[in-house]
């Protein structure tokens, strides 16, 4: 929330890391001196978003995205209702998602097509 600002002992900023992670927000790539600051201001602006969430709650560390534990709550019980719905929308075709590929239609990353849906990522009810 609060950067931490990396500096040479001359005190030029070249980067600031989070105040809560310390995730380093920076670039390995060498510029100009004369770029420095403006790098830097952007470093800055990243490392005051780092670890808060879109709606500008402290993001819960505990979890695998950088949100708030209501914005996560929200985004699942989204998710939930988005794939109940897809359900509903199957099932008044005949068929629901296969549980073999999880609806994917491929096994693996090779794209090999699912053997119990024949790659539709469907079966029948």
């Amino acid at each position: 929330m609060i950067p931490i600002p990396l500096a040479a002992p001359d005190g030029t900023v070249y980067a600031y890391a989070c105040g809560t992670c310390h995730n380093v927000h920076a670039t390995s790539h060498q510029r100009p001196s004369a770029d420095v600051a403006r790098l830097a201001a952007g470093y800055l602006r990243a490392a005051e978003r780092c670890c808060v969430c879109d709606c500008g709650a402290h993001a819960d560390s505990a979890l695998w995205r950088r949100c708030c534990a209501a914005c996560a709550e929200r985004a699942r019980i989204a998710e939930m209702e988005r794939r109940e719905q897809h359900a509903r929308d199957l099932a008044s075709r005949g068929v629901r998602v296969c549980e073999a590929c999880n609806g994917t239609g491929s096994l693996d990353l090779d794209d090999v097509a699912c053997g119990a849906c024949g790659g539709t990522g469907e079966v029948p009810l």
